[in-house]
């Protein structure tokens, strides 16, 4: 019997494109829970230099500089029968020779996972708990591009229950701790708490229908803002799961509560607004696939020196072509509208990501890459900015 799982991996590809629907956490779960393979142990070394046109994202003092990424990655996984436990790792220190100032620091992102699958008759059929410790140093967001180091601690669970063979039900939770060190900043730092229950019926062997019910609430840490907000989310998940082809759809309604100043400006404050997401992906042959994704939700944002209600809406496409044996060119190319409800500062984001990767034999490869960021204010173009990259690099996987 074909279970959820592949209506699972569908889903999944949304957060791997960045263009899920505002608190999706069953996209992030699912990424989690099918990203480990079994019986893997490697660790990576690489050193990666790079030239950016505009290290500190500015409009108006464009502040080139190379840079330097030295690192190690561990993939550790192993599975004894039903279950699978891993670690996926990754930890640089980041050099930049001009203007390095706060950008010069040690960044890492840590994931253990262990994770219990069961093909039989059994009630439990996939079972997987996550936790992630991931320090950065990076501007607060598209339109304050003021930088800062910040912590974010995240603790996922979620369990796959069939009850027969055509109804099921998906239960996932999500707490994330972001935490931003300096003084200046510590209104940035938050708690969420976030739940899901999503009942599925396996309609026919390809398509699959379901319903996510959703919970989402985010505290503030900062003792004099009290801008704190929940949201409930009522979706359709519409999933047809094919050989070369797919299609997931979520679409419903979000109801958005605020706390504080933010309450009497955001727009969405006690109604119910739409939202959705779509997936498309196309795999025509073993060694090429393209996928399509886009969404469009409420978020609780934060721009300037105070919090803000937005509406943000993605579009992004993907691509990858192992074109020969030692040859696998990656793409990505997308835009994301922010509308503001209090600030001016709405604002737009054009990207695109281009890597080709040169596999010498199963140990060494040589990647380079480009990257490019276009972000442009509705109402102010004298805030403009755009950022080019350049990169190679070198990587020995033992």
């Amino acid at each position: 019997m074909k279970k959820i799982l592949s209506f699972l991996a569908a889903v999944s590809v949304l957060a791997c494109l960045t263009a899920t629907a505002a608190s999706n956490d069953v996209a992030a779960y699912l990424d989690s829970a099918l990203s480990v393979l079994p019986n893997q142990l490697s660790l990576s070394i690489f050193e990666e230099i790079g030239h950016t046109n505009n290290a500190y994202k500015s409009s108006d003092s464009r502040n080139g500089s190379f840079y330097f990424k030295t690192g190690i990655a561990p993939a550790i996984s192993r599975t004894k029968g039903n279950l699978t436990y891993g670690l996926k790792g990754r930890f640089t220190y980041d050099y930049y020779t001009r203007f390095g100032g706060d950008l010069n620091q040690f960044n890492w992102s840590l994931t253990p996972t262990i994770s219990f699958k069961d093909d039989g008759e059994g009630l439990i059929r996939d079972l997987t708990l996550g936790l992630n410790s991931t320090a950065k140093v990076d501007a607060l967001n598209n339109a304050d591009n003021r930088y800062a180091r910040s912590y974010i601690t995240t603790v996922n669970a979620g369990v796959d229950l069939a009850f027969t063979e055509k109804l099921g039900v998906l239960l996932n939770g999500k707490y994330v701790y972001d935490y931003y060190t300096q003084e200046e900043f510590e209104d940035f730092s938050k708690q969420t708490y976030s739940a899901n229950v999503t009942p599925y019926f396996q309609a026919t062997a390809k398509t699959r229908l379901g319903i996510r019910l959703g919970y989402e609430e985010t505290k503030y840490n900062h003792h004099g803002a009290y801008d704190d907000f929940n949201r409930y989310v009522v979706n359709g998940l519409v999933d047809f799961h094919g050989e070369k082809f797919s299609a997931t759809a979520e679409a419903g309604l979000e109801h958005l509560n605020y706390d504080g100043v933010t309450g009497y400006i955001a727009d969405a404050d006690g109604h119910w607004k739409l939202n959705g997401s779509l997936i498309l992906k196309f795999k025509p042959v073993t060694n090429f696939e393209t996928a399509l994704a886009l969404s469009s939700g409420h978020e609780n944002s934060s721009v300037g020196y105070g919090r803000n209600g937005s509406v943000s809406n993605k579009i992004a496409m993907s691509a990858q072509w192992m074109a020969t044996s030692h040859i696998l060119l990656q793409g990505r190319v997308g835009v994301s509208d922010n509308n503001e409800k209090k600030s001016a500062d709405d604002n737009r984001e054009f990207f695109t990501e281009l890597q080709a990767n040169y596999m010498f034999n199963s140990g060494l490869s040589l990647y380079v890459g480009y990257k490019y960021r276009n972000i442009q204010f509705r109402y102010d173009s004298d805030m403009d900015y755009s950022v080019t990259e350049y990169f190679v690099g070198c990587r020995y996987t033992f």
